[in-house]
């Protein structure tokens, strides 16, 4: 579960809010239109195998409910 807790800014593609999940602190990207089913496997895959290296921002997890579909990464 997270917690939302600051609106930081949005775009073409969505929003992004600061969130607490588990006691850290994440970014939480929340698309405004709902992706394509090919979009989201390919975010999940994404997420499966990890930042190239480390100074990509990467997705950590991907994110989904009835309402909406976005992912966390870290809060640089």
């Amino acid at each position: 579960t997270a917690i939302v807790k600051a609106f930081l800014g949005e775009g073409g593609q969505g929003a992004v809010y600061r969130c607490e999940v588990n006691g850290e602190e994440y970014a939480l990207k929340v698309y405004t239109r709902c992706p394509s089913p090919a979009f989201l496997r390919n975010m999940a895959d994404n997420v499966s195998q990890g930042a190239p290296t480390e100074h990509f921002l990467w997705p950590l997890a991907l994110i989904q409910s009835s309402n909406y579909k976005g992912y966390l990464m870290a809060l640089r």
